[in-house]
């Protein structure tokens, strides 16, 4: 799930967090960091969070996100309480070299 950015993100995440407690499956989430806000703290002792280090960039734009951003999962596949980083400015020199 890649939420809307706005004042609902809260809310998105917080749906997934409901739903890999009712229902089978892992919901993975793609957002910005807000370590700051109280439904942060509500859900991310529930899930394994993925924190990513280099710009997020969709359709290959010059530039990516500015914001930090990180991959919280839930559910089934989530490493619990467990956090790492994913190294993004590897990857895309690495899919560039691929060209």
């Amino acid at each position: 799930m890649n939420p809307p950015f706005d004042r609902n993100l809260g809310k998105w995440v917080k749906k997934a967090h409901f739903e890999s407690k009712t229902t089978e499956g892992t919901k993975v989430c793609l957002f910005p960091i807000r370590s700051n806000t109280n439904w942060w703290n509500e859900v991310c002792c529930d899930a394994e969070i993925r924190f990513i280090n280099g710009e997020v960039n969709f359709n290959d734009e010059p530039r990516g996100l500015w914001w930090p951003m990180c991959i919280m999962i839930f559910g089934d596949a989530a490493k619990v309480k467990t956090f790492s980083t994913i190294n993004y400015r590897t990857i895309r020199a690495a899919l560039k070299e691929g060209e």
